[in-house]
Formats: structure tokens, sequence, C-alpha cells
């Protein structure tokens, strides 16, 4: 997204740091980014764990000076806990300066409940056991052909990133991630997540029970006023007006 389909324009030049990581640099308003892209954390082997570690550790190590941007995938808008395991084991690593980091939830439909973001935001800070700071960016699911919208979301992003302030992140320990701790980590979301749901489902009856107690004061109010007029119909029917 920060690049776009600029990457192979010839202002840009790549390099191939390894098999797998590579950065491109690009200037935005006077700022010149090195942009790295880097494999994931977590692999089903663990040799292809070891291999994505050396490579993040050589970003870290070329460029250290750095804003942190942190990708969350989702599925049926539910954060992947693999990412918060990823994040943990990176941020334990190297010991992220708050302001530097940027989150982006990706790929959200449009269409989305209220309070989904808000939601989201609850959990990750449940989960990650750290503050934020205005730093969490949902980036719509975009069609494909629709350029001016990706276009505008780029746009959108990069002044998210203007926001972070840069920092030196140095390596305080090698990242640690073992099969146990994702276990234990799913378990946690899936208890945050129920426990946000049943909020939710209690905020839902509460607003339900303030719904039905206002109907009936309103039907209330309605029968007492069907009574005054009939009563006051009754009255007016055994009065007797006489004309001088």
């Amino acid at each position: 997204m920060l690049i776009g389909d600029e990457l192979f324009e010839s202002r840009f030049d790549a390099y191939s740091v390894t098999r797998k990581t590579k950065y491109v640099t690009v200037k935005i308003k006077n700022t010149r980014y090195a942009i790295f892209d880097i494999p994931g954390l977590i692999e089903n082997s663990e040799n292809n764990m070891e291999e994505n570690k050396r490579e993040i550790y050589q970003a870290f190590y070329m460029i250290p000076n750095s804003v942190i941007v942190f990708i969350f995938t989702t599925s049926n808008g539910r954060i992947n806990y693999q990412d918060i395991a990823a994040f943990k084991a990176l941020n334990a690593a190297y010991d992220f300066y708050k302001k530097s980091l940027l989150f982006i939830v990706n790929n959200i439909p449009k269409e989305r409940p209220d309070g989904y973001e808000y939601d989201v935001i609850t959990l990750l800070i449940r989960a990650l056991d750290i503050e934020f700071q205005d730093n969490v960016y949902f980036l719509d699911q975009i069609p494909r052909g629709e350029n001016e919208e990706f276009r505008n979301s780029r746009d959108d992003l990069w002044e998210k990133v203007a926001t972070r302030t840069s920092s030196v992140h140095e390596k305080k320990m090698d990242i640690i991630l073992e099969k146990g701790q994702l276990k234990e980590l799913e378990d946690k979301i899936k208890s945050l997540e129920e426990k946000l749901q049943n909020l939710h489902n209690a905020q839902a009856e509460k607003l339900q029970n303030q719904h039905n107690a206002q109907n009936e004061t309103i039907k209330k109010l309605d029968n007492d006023v069907e009574q005054l007029r009939k009563t006051l119909e009754r009255v007016m029917a055994k009065s007797t007006f006489k004309v001088v």
C-alpha cells in the first residue's frame, strides 16, 4: 500500500537484501524512507522460522532508526492471533519505542458493525499489554481497479506514518517464539473475544429492556389520554346548554 504500483518505476531503487527481504527508497514530502518488505515470523517449519528471524535481524541491523508499521490480518473480522504472537515476540526482542509504532488492521470490509474498531483496539490493548496513542489504522478493502480510492487510502496512510516518531531500535534479546506460546495466546484471544461478545450482549439486553420500558410508558400514556378523552365526551354528552 505504501509503495503501490510504483515499486518498479525507475525513480525508486530496489535492493535484494536476502532471498526474501528487500527494501525500496521513496521520498515523501521532503522525507526519504527506506521501506522494508520482510517475511512474516511464524511458519510451520522451524527452519523457515529461523531463516525469517535472521532476515528480521538483518533489516534492523541495516537501518535501526525506524518507524515500525505492523500489519494485522483478519479472518471474518477477527484478528489473527499469530500476528499478535509475532508482534509480542518482536517487541520483546527490540523493545519498540511506543511513539514509533503504527498498527494497520488490513483489508476490512467497509460495511462493518458499529463499535467494531473500538472492539479491535480494546482486544489489542489487552492482548499486547501496551498503550495506544491514536496509532491504529483500519485499511478498507479496495476493489481491483479502483485506482483513485487506492491513492486516497495510500495518502491517508502516509499521513498516519508522518505522525510517528522514528527511533533507534536495537536488539535486546533473541526473538523467542515457541509453539506452546501460540496455543496459550490463541486461548487468551478467544477468551477476550468471548468477554467482548458477552459485554455486547449485556448492553444489547439493557438497551432492549430500556426500549421495552419506554414502550410501556408510552402505551400507558396513550391509554390515559384515551380514558380522558372518553370521560370528556361523556361529560359533554350529559351537559345541557341553554341559549337565552
